[in-house]
């Protein structure tokens, strides 16, 4: 009997033990099943942050086109003042001494077309000179449609004012 009681004994700490076994299991279970939840929940809420911007988006910047002003023709003009002086340089009578001359810009920023319109500087060759000076200037490019506009030269005491 001893032996008997030493299988009941056995049996019956091995049914202990796959019962605690299986409590053991069965919450670990649980508990597994809890993580995993929550770690779906942390995964859902951090697409659902991914998707939203963090950063509100800048406001769409409007491009203003590019225009060649009346004051930018006039600096850029007499920025080739050195040029222009030469060119009155050739006269030997001072007291003539203005200019008036339509230019022709193309968007680009070439000089396509010159036109003395009012000049009391007689000599041709002066005339030519300015005019070609004017013609050969490279202003910036612009968008749009050519531009036409007027420079007024006053030459004082051989130079351009």
């Amino acid at each position: 009997m001893k032996k008997e009681n030493f299988i009941i004994s056995c049996l019956i700490l091995i049914i202990i033990f796959l019962v605690i076994g299986g409590v053991m299991f069965y919450n670990s279970n649980k508990k597994a099943e809890k993580f995993f939840a929550a770690t779906e929940q942390h995964f859902a809420e951090l697409l659902v942050a991914c998707k939203q911007p963090t950063v509100a988006a800048a406001p769409e910047q409007k491009i203003e086109p590019k225009k060649l002003l009346r004051d930018d023709i006039y600096k850029i003009v007499v920025s080739h003042q050195e040029a222009l002086n030469d060119c009155y340089a050739k006269q030997k009578n001072a007291k003539s001494r203005r200019m008036r001359i339509a230019l022709e810009i193309q968007n680009n920023g070439m000089v396509t077309e010159t036109k003395i319109i009012e000049s009391d500087i007689k000599n041709k060759e002066i005339s030519e000179c300015v005019t070609s000076v004017i013609k050969a200037i490279q202003f910036p490019s612009f968008d749009g449609e050519s531009v036409t506009d007027e420079v007024y030269l006053t030459f004082d005491s051989g130079s351009l004012i």
